[in-house]
């Protein structure tokens, strides 16, 4: 018997969802086996958003219990954690959050790439696995499987991002005009900033294109809403007493440094001057001329083409305005959607022009997917190690604190030291603590340092001494310890401990002189004494 179109079993599907979770699986074994059993995320941020989880679901917002503060990025994804946080296995709602994400991804990559499929091969093994291949190279494209493993929000925000474009695609289909959008499209039209304030580029993309559809109420209620919704977590934020951004906003911007103009268009020119010099940049430049060769191609007003120039428009403002880098997630999200962008548009030219699918459309999504997705893929061999660096050092800083100190300590590095653990961390960098976020970033406290230790208490200080250069002259340093493997995403590959007042000095070293026994085979760790005996060790 012929096997008909509806009994064809989903071929496409089954092959992206079976690598996805097959490649889940196997990086997971990989950073249990290099971490003797314990999985810990490639970056120490994940742990941010577990602990502030931790106290929302007692009904605080902040880090440390009763002191209000926003270390937090995105307003969503601590609140998806807050039900999972306290459990025993808590840590691994984001592993499990992130996979449901990118599943759901491949999903919606696979069902649309479907839609636009010629008809000579819509159910054919070539078309299943072909459509298979084109969601795998967007899903590579966007490094969803290295985003995964950060425990960040980024895999969510590549969902939304690829979503929106899924809408213009939808609405160019023209396939219903009194419902053009579903209801995930309109979910991520909306709750997309409040993944990530980037996901306003597309927010704004995907409403610009609604109203060149002529859909003037969709793109008005869909603007309109997503603005109460960032300009509602603002209020919110002020109502606590806190600045009306983040501090890991604030954090990042005070970072980024001038741009060496005074007008808004001024500095976007120069950022944009500055991405183009990124090899990231780059790739996603290209990408825009690719769609915006596209769109001119194209007729007026044709809906492929509007979709073409959203898809450019939201590139281009991650260039004018987004940041590239941190362990390749900064700009996933956007590379990720223009990819699928592009290579949907190729699809539908092909089909739209009534001719089988050209070798030469297979060709080009291969070589799309090749430019975006190299950076990723090296990116992706390196996630053991990565999860290996933050198991060697905040992990076992944690352990420290947790096992032996027990008491309010100082940090650089907020993360793990400070989930599940009820002391008070004083976090210098400033995520959870405004004030010392304005006094790292303006210099004009010398005494910040000592006086934050003193009013909170903190005998410890754990910090990379590099970038604290102007410390308290009497802070004493204990011990340091040093990663066994190259660093890929910590900060600095050593640790430094500090004894905030000298005359604890003995005994914070003699804790640590303890602790030295428990550490992983291959961390280095010198105690004061061990370098005064041997100062080149």
């Amino acid at each position: 018997m012929t096997q008909t179109k509806q009994d064809t079993p989903p071929l496409d599907h089954l092959i992206v969802q079976g690598l996805w979770f097959f490649g889940i699986i196997g990086v997971y074994l990989m950073i249990l086996s290099m971490n003797q059993g314990t999985f810990i995320y490639t970056l120490d941020d994940p742990y941010i958003h577990l602990a502030l989880a931790e106290q929302i679901s007692q009904g605080h917002y902040g880090v440390n219990a009763g002191e209000p503060s926003s270390p937090s990025s995105s307003a969503i994804w601590p609140l998806l954690l807050a039900p999972f946080a306290r459990h025993a296995s808590g840590e691994l709602a984001p592993l499990l959050l992130n996979a449901l994400c990118g599943a759901i991804t491949g999903f919606v990559l696979v069902r649309r790439f479907r839609r636009l499929s010629p008809t000579p091969t819509d159910h054919s093994p070539k078309g299943h696995i072909f459509r298979a291949l084109l969601a795998v190279a967007v899903l590579i494209s966007g490094n969803a499987l290295g985003l995964v493993f950060t425990g960040m929000e980024h895999t969510l925000q590549l969902l939304c991002a690829v979503v929106v474009v899924d809408a213009m695609l939808n609405v160019a289909s023209g396939t219903n005009r009194e419902r053009p959008l579903e209801w995930w499209h309109w979910a991520a039209l909306i709750a997309g900033p409040l993944v990530r304030y980037e996901n306003l580029a597309l927010t704004v993309a995907g409403c610009g294109f609604l109203l060149l559809s002529r859909h003037w109420k969709p793109a008005f209620i869909a603007g309109l809403c997503a603005l109460t919704a960032i300009a509602g977590y603002t209020v919110f934020l002020l109502t606590l007493g806190l600045e009306p951004l983040p501090n890991s906003v604030q954090a990042k911007l005070a970072m980024t440094g001038p741009t060496g103009s005074d007008s808004l268009l001024g500095g976007m020119w120069a950022h944009l001057a500055s991405a183009l010099q990124l090899a990231r940049g780059q790739a996603v430049a290209s990408m825009i001329l690719v769609a915006l060769g596209f769109a001119c191609c194209r007729r007026p007003f044709d809906g492929l083409a509007k979709v073409a120039a959203g898809v450019a428009a939201a590139g281009l403002m991650h260039l004018l305005v987004g940041k590239f880098g941190w362990f390749n997630r900064y700009e996933a999200y956007v590379s990720g959607a223009v990819a699928f962008g592009v290579l949907a548009l190729a699809l539908a030219a092909a089909t739209t022009s009534k001719r089988s699918l050209p070798l030469s459309t297979g060709i080009f999504a291969l070589v799309a997917s090749g430019v975006l997705a190299f950076p990723y893929l090296v990116g992706l061999l390196q996630v053991p190690t990565a999860a290996n660096n933050i198991y060697e050092q905040q992990y076992q800083m944690h352990r420290f604190l947790a096992e032996r100190w027990q008491r309010p300590v100082a940090v650089n590095d907020l993360g793990l030291v400070a989930y599940r653990n009820d002391q008070y961390v004083l976090d210098l960098w400033g995520l959870a603590s405004h004030e010392a976020l304005v006094a790292q970033t303006t210099g004009t406290d010398p005494n910040w340092m000592q006086r934050l230790t003193e009013q909170h208490g903190t005998q410890l200080a754990i910090i990379y001494q590099e970038a604290f250069p102007a410390k308290p002259a009497h802070w004493v340093k204990v011990a340091e310890m040093r990663l066994s493997k190259p660093r890929i995403t910590p900060a600095q590959s050593r640790v430094s401990f500090y004894a905030t007042h000298p005359n604890q000095a003995d005994a914070i070293e003699s804790l640590l002189a303890d602790f030295k026994t428990t550490l992983p085979a291959g961390v280095i760790f010198t105690t004061r004494a061990e370098h005064q005996a041997n100062p080149e060790q």
